[in-house]
């Protein structure tokens, strides 16, 4: 029965064709999906080996039974399919994470260039108020520390942080703006 059936597959007999189909792609497409883990793909690849089989089917040299050949097939296929997305994933990923590192390169180009102009425009202050902004905001020390250390009156700590701050507000706006 399975060498008549295999001959008439071979002579391209559409009824034995649509038999070999209609009774092994339900199960082939079941086998498929537990591989590639998506119906319409698993749908896909077994379309894609019946098509083969009748592209083929005069050169078919099937050893064993009809049933086992489209089995290997759906098989093979499927691993080149999960090969395949591995390989597109792959890539996919690469490209992702340079496109991660490009963003995060110019993000800390981008503030090490704003750092670099706020340290500049703390240069440029007057020789206490640089001194007082360095304490109050780079090493945190308490207004009050800062004004026991100098020998000056917190009020004046106070109005050096206010004077810097508003130095630093102008040099930065002309730089943004």
């Amino acid at each position: 029965m399975e060498q008549e059936l295999l001959h008439k597959l071979k002579i391209g007999d559409e009824n034995a064709y649509h038999a070999v189909f209609n009774t092994y792609f339900p199960v082939l497409v079941a086998f498929a999906n537990k591989y590639v883990v998506d119906l319409d793909m698993a749908k896909e690849i077994v379309q894609v080996v019946f098509v083969k089989l009748f592209e083929k089917r005069r050169s078919l040299e099937i050893t064993t039974s009809i049933k086992s050949y489209l089995y290997k097939m759906v098989y093979n296929d499927c691993l080149n399919a999960i090969n395949s997305q591995k390989i597109t994933s792959k890539h996919y990923s690469q490209y992702a994470r340079q496109i991660e590192l490009l963003t995060d390169y110019h993000d800390v180009m981008e503030k090490t260039e704003r750092e670099l102009r706020i340290f500049k425009a703390i240069d440029q202050l007057p020789p206490q108020c640089k001194l007082i902004i360095q304490q109050s905001r780079f090493e945190g020390k308490k207004n009050q520390a800062i004004a026991d250390e100098l020998n000056i009156s917190i009020r004046t700590v106070e109005t050096q942080i206010s004077k810097a701050l508003k130095l630093l507000r102008a040099e930065i706006n002309l730089f943004f703006y």
